[in-house]
């Protein structure tokens, strides 16, 4: 059973209960590595996990270590990691996203031991599979991208300074300079993680300096030169990591043109408790409440450096006004070291909440146990099961890092495609469907098939969405003769193609194609590659959808999303003449696709 909280004339503690505390620990240890792991080997690299990729093309690790690159790149560890398995090892997906999922399971083990030091083991298993089963972090923990390092460090370094001032030794103190540094490396917004609350106990401790402020109710161990010498690390060590790239210019600063609405922060708080469900999330954040206002009265002082954390962050989002910002996906990025520190709250609400209905007397000795233990498991499998989860691992998938699966945790409409909070794009509708994938459906012996091409841009590529239709596992094709890539428009268009990247772009960079190791993205140039991948069919697409943008100007100061155009990859006009003379006659043909069957180049 979880561990018992304090009770009238006795008391359970940790030490007693170190075995089942342990026990639910490593259970929501699985829980979370399963959902952070699952299907893993077989997803695309899309979207925004490319955006460092295509910055490590052809730069050298000086070039990458003393600059900042452009927006979507700045996290300049995570650039020279992706430089170091190109040169070294080659790309794939699983040694791209390591170091995210690294992040995202070892904080299942590394939270609970720094936070069963300042609550007791109930709140620390409940916090732990708020923290397991969270679709958010979860998903940037699948991802290749620096969020998932960031709030894994960031976490950690706020709750060490607290350990430290509180007197549970210096090792702590070490432990957030080296934890905090690092995450301002890895994303220099978690600067606000990381400076904030050591600003906020310093001033804390000047107060009391002062003799207005309590200093028993506050207790702060260190002495004021300490916390200098701590400061002081801490800017040394920023400044070896962040003085070569800044001496380069002004790093990449986001643009003054987002702006946060009431929408944007209820999708913010949707994505923070995991559920599009109106009611589950009011009760969450009221849980986040009422824990907050418990942990003011048992332990001010970090409930202190939580707030603070929270308006900081929130203050500088509307001060810097970030592109984007009204989507609760880009919100809930900038602020993801907010997401522990809101699930250890909810955390102690649960607890104190039950600590309350124990003290009614209603209850008595098993009985509570029973009650209040089914209370925790009826609130937990609620949010599972109540979030995006379920759809986002409907098998089969290889498209679970798609926006569509993650900007919203509304049911998702299969009736057409998702809708981008970030931009507009063309709708895909379901009685639109190539007649082929119906009958692909239908087929129980084909297994997989190769897709040609797959724009990188999610707004463009309904990959996804055909695939939830026919049932087939999708691998992507590409080509690497830089030659014959390109895209052309059916009619002369006033604006230009929006986000247009077949795979095609980064892969024709590539000046060492042996680096290519990527398991669900094949040459399909290569004959012998295509046979190896065992699918059974390659889809060309003749036709393929982007949209359109009517560029910034003079009278048009903003970019303007208009409708969609269709698109003509160049190479598919190559790929159908040499597949005739390899696999013979298409098996299907119409406006849009041409399909070969690949068993056919046995005979």
């Amino acid at each position: 059973m979880f561990c018992e909280i304090e009770r009238a004339g006795s008391m359970r503690t940790i030490s007693e209960s170190s075995k089942n505390f342990w026990f639910f620990i490593i259970v929501a240890s699985v829980v979370g590595t399963v959902l952070r792991l699952y299907m893993i080997s077989q997803q695309m690299l899309l979207d925004d996990e490319w955006h460092g990729l295509n910055y490590t093309f052809n730069n050298t690790f000086r070039y990458i270590y003393t600059h900042f690159a452009g927006i979507g790149a700045t996290s300049i560890p995570m650039n020279l990691y992706h430089l170091f398995l190109l040169k070294v090892a080659g790309w794939s997906e699983l040694s791209l996203r390591a170091p995210s999922l690294a992040a995202g399971i070892f904080s299942l083990i590394a939270f609970p031991v720094l936070v069963k030091r300042i609550s007791n083991c109930r709140t620390t298993i409940i916090f732990v599979f708020l923290l397991a089963i969270s679709p958010f972090l979860i998903f940037y923990s699948r991802n290749c991208r620096p969020y998932s390092v960031v709030v894994f460090l960031a976490f950690i370094s706020i709750l060490s300074l607290y350990l430290w001032v509180t007197g549970q030794g210096r090792k702590f103190a070490v432990i957030y300079v080296i934890a905090g540094v690092l995450a301002v490396y890895f994303h220099l917004f978690a600067i606000i993680a990381v400076v904030v609350p050591l600003g906020y106990i310093f001033a804390v401790k000047l107060i009391q300096k002062s003799g207005h402020l309590d200093s028993q109710r506050l207790r702060i161990v260190p002495t004021l030169p300490a916390f200098a010498l701590v400061a002081a690390g801490t800017v040394i060590l920023l400044a070896v990591f962040l003085m070569p790239p800044l001496m380069q210019g002004p790093t990449h600063l986001p643009a003054k043109a987002g702006e946060m609405t009431v929408e944007s922060l209820a999708g913010f708080a949707s994505m923070l408790s995991g559920t599009a469900n109106r009611y589950i999330v009011i009760l969450f954040l009221g849980l986040l409440v009422f824990g907050l206002v418990r942990l003011l009265k048992q332990k001010p002082l970090l409930a202190g450096v939580f707030v603070s954390t929270a308006i900081l962050y929130f203050a500088a989002l509307v001060i810097t006004r970030p592109d984007s910002i009204h989507a609760p996906i880009v919100i809930s990025r900038y602020v993801i070291p907010l997401f522990p520190i809101s699930f250890l709250l909810v955390a102690i609400g649960v607890e104190s909440i039950l600590g309350y209905l124990q003290s009614t007397a209603v209850m008595k000795s098993r009985g509570y146990d029973i009650v209040s233990n089914l209370i925790i498991a009826i609130f937990l499998t609620t949010l599972f099961f109540k979030g995006p989860l379920a759809q986002t691992y409907a098998c089969p998938n290889n498209f679970t890092n798609h926006s569509a699966f993650q900007e919203s945790y509304e049911t998702l409409n299969w009736q057409q495609s998702y809708t981008s909070d970030i931009a507009s794009g063309f709708i895909m509708k379901e009685e639109n469907l190539p007649s082929f994938y119906s009958w692909l459906l239908k087929q129980p012996n084909i297994t997989a098939i190769i897709e040609y091409p797959m724009d990188i841009i999610d707004h463009n590529n309904y990959l996804y969405y055909y695939q939830h239709f026919h049932k087939k596992r999708v691998l992507v094709g590409y080509i690497t003769d830089p030659k014959i890539q390109g895209y052309g428009v059916s009619e002369e268009k006033y604006g230009s193609v929006f986000d247009a990247s077949a795979l095609d772009y980064p892969m024709t960079r590539m000046t060492d194609k042996s680096k290519l190791k990527f398991a669900n993205m094949v040459d399909i140039m290569n004959i012998e590659a295509i046979k190896q991948s065992r699918a059974n069919y390659v889809v060309l697409h003749k036709k393929y959808w982007a949209m359109e943008v009517i560029p910034v100007s003079d009278t048009n100061p903003a970019p303007i999303y208009v409708s969609s155009i269709d698109l003509f990859y160049t190479p598919v006009l190559h790929l159908n003449r040499m597949y005739r003379k390899v696999f013979g006659s298409p098996v299907f043909e119409d406006q849009e696709l041409v399909v070969f069957e690949i068993e056919k180049s046995e005979k």
